[in-house]
């Protein structure tokens, strides 16, 4: 178990990765392999999740989903991913963000797009930053 690093600055690639997925297949296939990194739980935030995240070439961060109770950003640090909505494809680089509202009930998934990956980089790297707690009442 890691210490939690609450109020002290650490690089998130020193912190160890989560590697594995509970889909099975075939969609396990789509999402591995990946690298996850949970930096709130690295600095035991308890409202909101922080995943740095790797994901090679041809793969998806996830099956197209949404959340009843979790709004969620993504911030592209490194690469290319498409970003898949019910308002279509949108190609994000890095530098660029997008959120997700509980409001908009859009499913979504990023998947690196093979055309992005032969001209841009090996590897997309992103964070994605989602609440964790219950919704107001």
């Amino acid at each position: 178990m890691q210490t939690k690093s609450q109020g002290r600055a650490l690089d998130p690639l020193s912190l160890e990765p989560r590697t594995g997925s509970g889909y099975p297949e075939p969609y396990r296939s789509r999402v591995l392999p990946r690298e996850k990194r949970a930096l709130g739980d690295a600095f035991g935030l308890t409202t909101i999740g922080i995943n740095h995240t790797i994901l090679p070439p041809g793969r998806e961060s996830s099956m197209r989903h949404w959340h009843t109770h979790e709004e969620e950003f993504i911030y592209v640090l490194s690469g290319e991913v498409v970003l898949r909505t019910d308002a279509g494809e949108q190609l994000l680089t890095a530098g660029m963000c997008v959120g997700l509202s509980i409001a908009a009930r859009s499913p979504l998934c990023t998947s690196r797009s093979a055309t992005a990956m032969r001209t841009i980089a090996p590897s997309i790297r992103t964070w994605i930053c989602s609440s964790t707690a219950s919704p107001p009442r």
